[in-house]
């Protein structure tokens, strides 16, 4: 498989973020809380890493890509409404 750099038109609202912190019953504030969020240094309430990793599993899913195993490493944080992006490197 070679390597890709894709970026994948998926937005993930506000509504988004917090139903899914409900649901695995993340207490963290700074998914939730924008001022407990921003004295934490982001710029806004970042979307939780499970919930990206979903993400990225169904973008696999979607794709057809076939991985016997993965790692993923968080480039930066990623907030609401930003558009994803999935670089997928072989390393082998």
């Amino acid at each position: 498989m070679p390597n890709l750099k894709i970026k994948e038109p998926v937005c993930i609202d506000k509504s988004v973020i917090l139903d899914f912190v409900d649901l695995v019953k993340d207490l963290n504030p700074v998914h939730r809380d924008i001022k407990f969020a921003k004295n934490s240094g982001f710029e806004d309430t970042p979307v939780p890493g499970a919930l990206l990793c979903a993400y990225f599993e169904q973008f696999a899913l979607d794709n057809c890509f076939e991985f016997p195993s993965y790692s993923l490493k968080f480039m930066k944080p990623v907030y609401p409404d930003n558009t994803l992006t999935f670089r997928v490197l072989n390393k082998g």
